[in-house]
């Protein structure tokens, strides 16, 4: 990697570890205070489901945006708000406002996840695309870890609604490291005017492609597992008397296991073999951590699954990132990564919302089972896309 672009890369994911412990801190605190406040399962995920719901307003149009405006400028843009999301619980600590909280940590989020992949996809693609959202994701991941380490902590501290503080407090500290940013971090590609072509046409365009369809479906599997396991394991220690500060340690094991693995990524390819089968091999995985996590009530169980976990998710969300990138041009690259996003949105809200009732109806442990189950499922239609994206993959190598 050029001196040049590995200093570039090493910026944007300094920025990225700053607000990703600050939205992942908010994550933490999110469901807990809608547990506090109602006492329902369910209603935590109806809250974290509204929250994911609404970037796919726009699904298309933050890829253009990203691409008008520069990464760099939406980066900023993207930790401003989430330095704005805790002011609705200033004004009142109720559900609406709980849910208000959730819908602008989540629009931040994705704003600033799209703008950041862009940046780190302009940096080549080709090889080196692997090793360079290897250390991306590993950031990436370091930020999920320190987030929830510093909020169980902060809750232990000075209890659940006070520890919103430290959201616009990182959050700040992001808009400062954005704003030094080298201009390089902008996209290379030349202003994209918002799409006009009806949204259902544009899909299928995109779903023709055999990368971006089967990276879609790993992605949505695994971040639906994730969602259920990140609203409902606070919950679920809790309920079990585990210190506050247990629930940042057992949260931040997951972030570390994947920060720890993503360096290796190109490794896990020539081992295994194809992407599509390290694809398979990772939700299997994923699905083990999520049975044991159901049954796990004390911390060394709870660890182990939560290794399982973190290896499962620091191998494929890197790599769905990767495939995308090298199944679609340039130009369009915005866009399929805003897609990409907008559809883990989706299982990040229909998770929560259906693995609720499910929790509320047949106890928690049947949740995280039922989240285990479904992410098996999934393995049918990455199955049946296999041979498509190994022969495409040929066609690129």
């Amino acid at each position: 990697m050029p001196q040049k672009a590995g200093r570039q890369l090493l910026a944007i994911n300094i920025a990225l570890l700053a607000f990703t412990s600050a939205s992942s801190l908010a994550n933490l605190l999110v469901p807990l205070v809608g547990f506090q406040l109602q006492g329902s399962i369910a209603v935590a995920g109806a809250v974290i489901s509204i929250g994911a719901l609404t970037p796919l307003l726009f699904t298309f149009h933050i890829g253009s945006l990203v691409g008008s405006f520069g990464s760099r400028t939406v980066m900023i843009g993207a930790a401003v708000l989430l330095c704005l999301a805790p002011l609705p619980l200033l004004l009142s600590i109720s559900i609406p406002a709980l849910a208000v909280t959730a819908v602008l940590i989540n629009m931040a989020h994705t704003l600033f996840a799209v703008a950041a992949q862009q940046a780190v996809a302009n940096l080549g693609a080709g090889t080196g695309s692997e090793r360079r959202f290897g250390w991306y994701s590993s950031f990436l991941a370091g930020g999920h870890m320190l987030g929830p380490f510093l909020g169980g902590f902060a809750i232990a501290a000075v209890g659940l609604e006070p520890s919103f503080a430290l959201v616009p407090l990182i959050g700040t500290a992001t808009v400062i490291l954005c704003t030094r940013l080298a201009p390089a971090a902008k996209t290379s590609s030349p202003a994209t005017p918002l799409p006009r072509t009806p949204i259902i046409q544009r899909l299928n365009s995109f779903l023709k492609l055999p990368g971006l369809r089967i990276s879609l479906v790993v992605t949505a599997g695994v971040v639906a597992a994730q969602a259920v396991r990140q609203t409902f394991l606070p919950i679920h220690m809790e309920t079990h008397n585990l210190d506050a500060r247990l629930i940042g340690i057992v949260l931040g094991a997951r972030a570390f296991t994947s920060m720890v693995i993503r360096p290796a990524l190109p490794l896990f390819s020539k081992v295994i073999g194809t992407r599509s089968r390290v694809f398979f091999a990772m939700m299997i995985v994923m699905a083990a951590g999520l049975a044991m996590t159901a049954f796990a009530v004390t911390l060394v169980p709870l660890l182990m699954a939560a290794v399982l976990v973190g290896i499962s998710s620091g191998v494929t969300q890197p790599l769905t990132m990767v495939a995308i990138t090298d199944h679609v041009s340039k130009e369009r690259i915005g866009t399929a990564l805003s897609l990409r996003l907008s559809i883990n949105r989706v299982a990040q809200a229909s998770a929560p919302l259906l693995f609720g009732i499910i929790g509320d109806t047949l106890g928690m442990e049947a949740a995280f089972i039922g989240a285990a189950a479904l992410l098996l499922l999934a393995l049918l239609p990455v199955a049946r896309t296999a041979k498509t994206f190994e022969a495409a993959e040929q066609k690129l190598s």
